[in-house]
């Protein structure tokens, strides 16, 4: 039976390869991409834009359907964000409202991605932002939650260039080469493989809460190519 999906945080790397792959995808008959401004993305076939504030997102969110899957790549930068409290609204306040959302309506399961590392008690503010979102997440009542841990995302067409990201890049890609086993939950992950390890794993849901590393998400979307 197809489903119908929601995609919030559609512009990032990862968003748009979820919804490229979702739109292509037989098991979804309806994919809703969720944004604060038009992505063009409603040209797509399958896909429905609707524009809304994040800010009050549980009482403005209305796709017009039951949605069935929601996949969450919602996440900023200290740069972009400008300071801790803009950048925890969208890691952590967001995600929650959407997941609150779907507790309310009826979503069956809520993939999100994380970030390897992420821990409440951490002593960085990006992990313990992440790892407070997750735990909060957890508290909801969505009957399945899948959390993404990649390790640093790797997008060669992100048009925006953070010469940090990129030295990082290098460094773990021969560290990976060097020591495959030793390194196999940091070596960079593709966002296209992470969109598609998101997919994969809401086809076969298993109820509670599943945590999936760089080296899981490897390997699913290496056993099942699609991008």
């Amino acid at each position: 039976m197809s489903k119908n999906a929601l995609v919030a945080g559609a512009t990032g790397s990862t968003g748009k390869h979820l919804v490229r792959q979702l739109n292509a995808s037989p098991e979804y008959e309806n994919v809703v991409v969720a944004h604060r401004r038009p992505t063009g993305f409603g040209a797509l076939k399958k896909v429905t834009e609707i524009l809304l504030n994040f800010d009050n997102l549980e009482e403005e969110i209305n796709p017009g359907l039951h949605i069935d899957d929601i996949f969450c790549a919602l996440g900023t930068t200290m740069k972009k964000a400008g300071s801790k409290e803009q950048f925890k609204k969208v890691d952590h306040d967001y995600v929650m409202a959407l997941a609150r959302w779907a507790e309310k309506h009826g979503a069956h399961q809520f993939t999100v991605v994380s970030s390897i590392g992420a821990k409440a008690g951490s002593p960085f503010f990006y992990m313990k932002t992440k790892g407070e979102m997750e735990q909060h997440v957890q508290q909801t009542g969505v009957p399945v939650i899948n959390i993404m841990h990649p390790s640093i995302l790797e997008d060669p067409d992100r048009e925006e260039k953070r010469l940090a990201e990129k030295l990082s890049l290098s460094v773990m890609k021969g560290l990976s080469a060097l020591m495959p086993g030793l390194l196999k939950n940091h070596k960079p992950t593709p966002v296209w493989m992470l969109a598609h390890a998101m997919i994969t794993v809401a086809q076969k849901p298993v109820k509670g809460i599943r945590y999936y590393n760089t080296h899981a998400i490897h390997h699913i979307a290496e056993r099942q190519p699609g991008a």
